[in-house]
């Protein structure tokens, strides 16, 4: 008896830390970058949904810069990368509808929202300041490849398409490798603030 209710002493104890860690506004910005956020594909947080469009950006600006032979196979491939980056630009592809570039910018403005709110501690504060940057260059890299797919698309012949598409790998590459550097601080962040398995 005593074993029972000792459990559920301890039950009611987790679940008090844990509406505690929901209440606390900055975490629930935190939450919002890296665990769930409500438009997003699968409700998954802004910085994870933006790695997730980049790897379809990486992988359809690899297959356009490989092509050797077909202009309209490199256009194709460039068209599914503006799809992956920035949805606004290119609506039909086999990226998430979301795109790169407004879950990045939306991982920047909750971030900024996080360290700005009651309960913003010193480390999610220092984590923060690599953070910001690093989201900064993501959103510019996005628009130099955009406009790099742009020109792609609009080039004749093939050898200038294939060049454009060769630069817009390297950028693509550029922008998930960031963002994967962006997502390693704010693993350290959640786990330093406690947030690692919390559910959202």
């Amino acid at each position: 008896m005593m074993k029972r209710i000792a459990a559920v002493i301890l039950l009611m104890w987790v679940a008090s830390a844990l509406s505690q860690v929901e209440r606390v506004p900055a975490h629930v910005h935190l939450g919002h970058v890296m665990t769930n956020w409500r438009d997003t594909p699968g409700n998954a947080g802004f910085l994870i949904a933006a790695l997730s469009d980049a790897k379809v950006a990486v992988i359809h600006a690899q297959l356009a810069a490989k092509e050797e032979n077909s202009r309209e196979e490199i256009r194709l491939h460039v068209t599914h990368v503006l799809n992956a980056l920035d949805s606004s630009i290119e609506p039909k592809g086999p990226g998430s509808g979301y795109g790169v570039k407004k879950a990045a910018a939306g991982a920047l403005q909750h971030l900024g929202l996080a360290v700005a709110a009651e309960g913003a501690t010193d480390n999610m504060k220092s984590r923060a300041a690599r953070v910001v940057p690093l989201l900064k260059t993501v959103l510019e890299l996005i628009d130099q490849a955009a406009g790099v797919a742009e020109n792609s698309r609009q080039s004749n012949g093939i050898v200038e398409p294939r060049v454009l598409a060769q630069l817009l790998a390297t950028l693509c590459g550029n922008i998930s490798d960031t963002l994967e550097q962006a997502k390693t601080e704010m693993d350290f962040m959640m786990k330093d603030e406690g947030l690692e398995n919390a559910p959202r």
